[in-house]
């Protein structure tokens, strides 16, 4: 058994750094965290988590897109060669380990394809092992716009006949059917999936899919608990995209056919609007509700209690003197404070649930 001595060790986001403790570490999991004297000087905290990536191993940087949009390089990753995936995933992986995360989220766009995806996320997944990293991994679903935000036709004729040849072959493919798709993530799921590897649906982007791959998305997802991960509104072209194609909202649109739940994570989002945030934020503020009203029914609490004490719901520590808002008395002040709560839960949720969830569930050590 290894044991660690550290002046401080962080156990949570929401408990406040323990001061001289020890670590004591049976194989890949730790076994005990308890008082030490003397302790050496060392921090010692749960892994950051990298909330999106793509496991790429050349950054976007060496193709010049560094502060340029979106649109003008991404269609130059297609001139990258495919590589030997694990190695591909060991290169990218160990980067994110090295810069403190012990949990990555992978949206895997880019496929090498050497052989069928269900053995290349195998591939992945060994790597994440030795590489000693958790990983989320989201299978890219696409089948619209390869080329612009809108048909391709138009693009490729005004090309000249060899241009045009050479960037149909690249770019131009027939998608996959939606329930082949489907079936396709359930089967790298059987193939791959593990409590370290966790298989979700990835949905590129709203501008790249179309309502009937969304839609079916969210009713798999509905169906079988797996998670979703898709990017959202990461360029003003595709905000002007979206307000063209969802004159009522794009974000209101996903609300309606149930993508947006606890399940779901958003990539950049950079051009969402205000209210557009706050309801992504709905989902995780029911959840943390959820979870709060389950945590006062096993202490035997009424609702009133759970209102007054959210944060002590959530699994921290009461809410008197925490910063979370109390309920006053008047009606009129009664539902503004309620306002202020439901933003104070939502703003909380993630990172709460987050630092439960792989506080101590990353391997200690790289193979």
């Amino acid at each position: 058994m290894r044991e660690l001595n550290c002046a401080h060790v962080l156990t949570a986001a929401d408990r406040p750094a323990s001061a001289a403790r020890t670590i004591r570490i049976d194989g890949e999991s730790i076994a005990a965290i308890e008082a030490a004297r003397p302790a050496e000087p060392f921090l010692a905290m749960p892994p950051l988590a990298n909330a999106h990536d793509h496991a790429r191993t050349v950054r976007s940087s060496s193709l010049g897109a560094s502060s340029k949009p979106l649109e003008t390089w991404l269609h130059y990753l297609a001139l990258v060669p495919s590589i030997d995936p694990y190695l591909a995933a060991a290169v990218s992986l160990a980067r994110s380990a090295l810069g403190g995360a012990g949990v990555v989220m992978v949206h895997y766009t880019r496929v090498h394809g050497f052989t069928d995806l269900p053995a290349e996320a195998k591939e992945v997944a060994r790597a994440a092992r030795d590489v000693g990293v958790r990983v989320g991994f989201a299978v890219a679903l696409r089948d619209r716009n390869p080329l612009v935000y809108g048909p391709s036709e138009p693009i490729l004729a005004a090309l000249p006949a060899l241009s045009r040849e050479e960037i149909a072959r690249k770019f131009i493919r027939t998608p996959l059917p939606v329930k082949e798709m489907i079936t396709l993530v359930d089967a790298v799921a059987a193939a791959a999936g593990s409590s370290v590897f966790d298989v979700q649906y990835g949905p590129n982007a709203v501008q790249w899919c179309t309502t009937g791959l969304l839609e079916a998305v969210a009713e798999a997802s509905a169906g079988t608990g797996r998670r979703v991960h898709m990017h959202l509104l990461e360029t003003r072209y595709q905000r002007s995209w979206a307000d063209a194609e969802f004159p009522d909202g794009i974000v209101r649109y996903l609300d309606g056919i149930g993508l947006l739940s606890p399940r779901l994570t958003l990539a950049h989002c950079t051009w969402a609007r205000p209210d557009e945030l706050e309801l992504n934020a709905r989902p995780l503020h029911l959840g943390a509700a959820r979870r709060a009203r389950a945590h006062c029914r096993a202490r035997g609490d009424d609702r009133r209690q759970y209102c007054l004490k959210p944060r002590a719901a959530l699994g921290n520590r009461p809410a008197r003197g925490n910063g979370a808002p109390r309920l006053p008395r008047r009606a009129g002040a009664r539902r503004s404070c309620a306002r202020r709560r439901r933003r104070w839960i939502a703003r909380h949720a993630a990172s709460s649930s987050a630092a439960q969830r792989h506080r101590v569930s990353h391997r200690c050590q790289p193979r």
